[in-house]
């Protein structure tokens, strides 16, 4: 017999959710949005923290807006 499953967590993005090859995981946010969402599983907002690229230099960016809008958020929380 198989081992029980784990139990279900919320997960938590602390970050930015960036995927780096749209060939590849273009299907996934696809997938996600069609189904998962369609489901109830995912929140269909939820779907829009996930970002996907094939230019590093967009990586980048999204990390730096990331970093500044975490910052001001808890400069404003004090």
């Amino acid at each position: 017999p198989l081992p029980p499953s784990p139990p279900r967590r919320s997960a938590v993005l602390l970050g930015p959710g960036i995927l780096g090859g749209s060939k590849f995981f273009g299907g996934l946010v696809d997938f996600i949005r069609s189904t998962l969402a369609e489901q109830g599983m995912i929140a269909a907002a939820d779907i829009d923290l996930i970002q996907v690229t094939d230019d590093p230099a967009e990586v980048v960016r999204i990390v730096r807006e990331s970093a500044v809008r975490r910052a001001e958020t808890a400069a404003a929380e004090g």
